[in-house]
């Protein structure tokens, strides 16, 4: 049975072969090479973008490049594939906004360091904090954009990777939960800060 009869099975209420595996994010060099693939993917990838000129340029690029993104996901869903994962991610948000050093402002919001673990170099997306210090900078922050192109670039990249493996995974378009890019873009403090303002909850929430 393949990944997306597997997966679809379980949703409709069906039995599989197998209950469908799922991962949200999977960080770690030693394990992957341990499974004889080669770590590394477009966090790694992005991440030496500290070391080029052009880095916005550059970066842009990279998120918006179908096949660029394709190469970059393989390692990772062969990796799934070989510890039995059905579901693999295909990043459509969480796209940077700005560029700055050592990392991103991404799309919501949130500042995004690049962070390295000691031993074996595994290289993650770390977050440090928000940017915004009250609701009004919330409100003058440009807004996603539901129709950028970076979107499908990833999700049909995704896609390419999965017919590629003969549908052993299914590739499913990653995006953030409401909570999550909420605080993250103001700090829980500052965030609660706000929720305890009436006027303000409720002009949020309008």
């Amino acid at each position: 049975m393949d990944a997306p009869t597997r997966v679809l099975k379980a949703l409709n209420h069906e039995e599989p072969d197998r209950v469908p595996g799922f991962e949200s994010a999977f960080t770690n060099n030693t394990i992957m090479e341990h499974y004889g693939v080669t770590a590394g993917g477009i966090v790694g990838g992005v991440g030496l973008l500290k070391y080029l000129p052009f880095k916005a340029r550059i970066a842009k690029w990279a998120i918006s490049n179908r096949r660029f993104l394709a190469k970059s996901m393989v390692n990772t869903y062969e990796f799934l594939r070989r510890v039995k994962i059905d579901i693999g991610l295909s990043l459509v948000t969480h796209t940077q906004h700005k560029l700055i050093k050592g990392g991103i402002i991404n799309e919501f919001g949130r500042k995004m360091m690049w962070e390295t673990y000691e031993g074996d170099g595994t290289v993650i997306m770390g977050y440090h904090g928000g940017i915004f210090k009250s609701f009004e900078d919330y409100e003058s922050f440009e807004r996603p954009d539901p129709h950028d192109p970076k979107r499908l670039a990833a999700y049909f990249a995704g896609k390419d990777v999965q017919e590629q493996m003969n549908n052993e995974i299914l590739s499913v378009p990653a995006i953030g939960g409401m909570m999550e890019p909420s605080w993250e873009a103001f700090g829980l403090e500052t965030f609660s800060r706000i929720l305890a303002r009436p006027k303000t909850r409720k002009k949020s929430v309008r």
